[in-house]
């Protein structure tokens, strides 16, 4: 995708020695340092019809409601926009999972998420962990492993302008918090692992699969983003 050389140009050579999580942190500083530049991006992503429609081809909405944004497709990193439109009992990410790539992560709109990791367990030491089936993830698939634990091991918070990284051996689940519109900016960093790991009970692979986007509703999400932009001044 050709898009301004601001904010893609700097996160570029900030990866281009390595990527790995703290690097793509950094990469993140970089773009939400000059928020001015940031908002103008994102207003000419959608004001370019053939730069909107190749956003709306490489993203989906999320088989849990939210919408996937590939806003830049650069050599081993990505930027992306995590979209939870206004409304009510969204459901975010609930079933615990890994990534196949490290991220760094921001909210930019919005009331912020609910994020809890997990710890996997082969044998369950007090009792009180869950039982759950673990699956192997391959982006259109999922695989059946073996049942396994997992416990709790930290929950946290992410509010407006906090940023944070996961690596790809960091089981979570993410709940958009409130009721108006979340959105979240990721620099994601190249695919690492061939499978991600997904935990739950009877999961269907059609379902996690989601469905695309078309380029009017990727052109009102993130103009809903801006406009939060620009009602925090």
């Amino acid at each position: 995708m050709v898009l301004p050389s601001h904010p893609t140009r700097l996160v570029a050579d900030r990866l281009a020695g390595s990527r790995e999580s703290q690097d793509l942190l950094a990469a993140l500083d970089l773009l939400l340092d000059d928020r001015r530049a940031l908002v103008a991006w994102l207003r000419s992503t959608v004001a370019d019809p053939e730069r909107l429609d190749r956003v709306a081809a490489a993203s989906y909405w999320h088989a849990n409601g939210f919408a996937k944004l590939v806003l830049h497709d650069g050599p081993g990193f990505r930027i992306r926009l995590h979209v939870w439109p206004a409304g009510e009992d969204r459901r975010g990410e609930p079933d615990p999972h890994s990534h196949r790539w490290d991220f760094a992560s921001t909210v930019l709109a919005g009331a912020g998420l609910e994020v809890v990791e997990y710890e996997e367990l082969l044998t369950s030491v007090s009792g009180e962990d869950a039982e759950t089936v673990r699956y192997a993830y391959y982006g259109r698939s999922l695989v059946p492993d073996t049942k396994v634990f997992l416990r709790r091991d930290r929950e946290f918070e992410v509010l407006i302008g906090d940023r944070y990284e996961t690596v790809t051996t960091r089981i979570h689940t993410v709940a958009p918090k409130g009721d108006d519109l979340v959105a979240t900016l990721l620099v994601q960093g190249p695919h690492t692992n061939p499978a991600a790991v997904v935990y739950g009970e009877g999961l269907d692979a059609r379902g996690s699969l989601g469905h695309a986007v078309d380029a009017d509703a990727v052109r009102a999400l993130v103009t809903g983003v801006v406009a939060a932009l620009d009602a925090r001044g």
